[in-house]
């Protein structure tokens, strides 16, 4: 029977990478500012080098050429990967 390894919450925590995925109806900069701060206090609890925001964005007339777009952001000193859909 496979047995789990037991790892330390120690241990888990240095793997960590946050990532958040907001559902939104638009990907306002600002919108975009407050989550790159409150993944910037999650990636802190994990000792994270970078962190992910993925933006749903769900405007129905909006193109596919504005919804989808990926950028490098530097919030605090830490790398933070945007990714819109």
């Amino acid at each position: 029977m496979f047995e789990p390894q037991q790892e330390s919450t120690h241990a888990l925590l240095q793997h960590c990478r946050p990532v958040t995925a907001p559902i939104v109806q638009a990907a306002s900069e600002a919108l975009i500012l407050r989550r790159e701060a409150h993944l910037d206090q999650l990636a802190d609890r994990c000792a994270a080098d970078d962190a992910h925001l993925v933006v749903f964005d769900r405007r129905p007339h909006t193109s596919w050429e504005e919804k989808i777009f990926q950028r490098r952001e530097v919030f605090h000193g830490r790398a933070i990967m945007v990714w819109g859909m």
